[in-house]
């Protein structure tokens, strides 16, 4: 029997994971915003191509997790590129997002998620302090900061954390669990267009300050916004989607300050 694609996500290991190690002096990316919360922080950057467009969906997903490097059974977020959808957007693990799109509750774009383990109940959190959120109007790029108490769960509090799973994801729908006729483009971290590649996320360590970057890895290529139709990737052009460079991740920073 032919097993789709999105279940494949669901049900093996994620195993293809990075342990990333800290390169540089612990500065803040640019943009973003100078430490304002007690406790040890988390900041994330994430830029398209293009000039993010507050109609479509970007999500940082977060996971918290105390093991101390892959192959401990750690597993992470890994984007859903076609149906059954589930949430529409991710599966895998993941506790908490941050997502940028039009009509959060806060009144802004901005919104900070939690969201229950089977990844179908998703709590707002806010939009503002203790979770900065910014962009500027026309941007490619946004900043976040996150307190990493926030990401805490019952089972792995603050003093516990070890590592984060993180992942990034652009798409330009997320479809309710029946829709299978609108077309769903996505990039997520490292090729999307290559079928292997996602089920893999990055890890970083939070029990020292350090800043991770795609310029240390090469980790996300440009060009690879995809859609996948009967389990095959389609490399997506802009004669498919004119600002196909509003989905192109092409850039990420997340530093942690301990």
């Amino acid at each position: 029997m032919q097993v789709s694609l999105p279940c494949l996500l669901r049900r093996l290991p994620l195993l293809a994971c990075l342990l990333l190690l800290p390169t540089g002096c612990a500065k803040s990316p640019d943009g973003v915003p100078s430490n304002s919360s007690s406790g040890p922080q988390v900041f994330v950057t994430m830029t398209v191509a293009g000039n993010l467009n507050p109609n479509y969906y970007y999500f940082v997903l977060f996971n918290v997790n105390e093991a101390k490097g892959p192959g401990t059974g750690i597993t992470g977020p890994v984007p859903v590129v076609a149906a059954p959808y589930g949430n529409g957007f991710a599966a895998g693990a993941f506790t908490n997002y941050v997502e940028y799109h039009n009509g959060q509750p806060g009144g802004t774009n901005f919104g900070f998620w939690t969201i229950s383990s089977d990844l179908l109940t998703p709590s707002y959190l806010g939009s503002s302090s203790p979770y900065l959120i910014q962009s500027r109007a026309g941007s490619s790029t946004f900043t976040v900061q996150i307190p990493l108490a926030a990401l805490a769960t019952a089972s792995t509090p603050t003093a516990a954390i070890q590592n984060i799973e993180v992942n990034f994801i652009a798409t330009n729908i997320v479809p309710p669990p029946g829709d299978t006729l609108t077309a769903k483009y996505v990039d997520s971290l490292y090729p999307t267009n290559d079928p292997g590649s996602l089920n893999r996320f990055i890890i970083i360590p939070t029990t020292q300050s350090g800043i991770y970057q795609n310029s240390d890895q090469n980790l996300e290529p440009s060009g690879d916004v995809s859609q996948y139709v009967n389990g095959f990737p389609i490399t997506v052009t802009p004669s498919q989607l004119p600002d196909v460079g509003s989905l192109d991740i092409t850039d990420w920073s997340v530093r942690v300050s301990s």
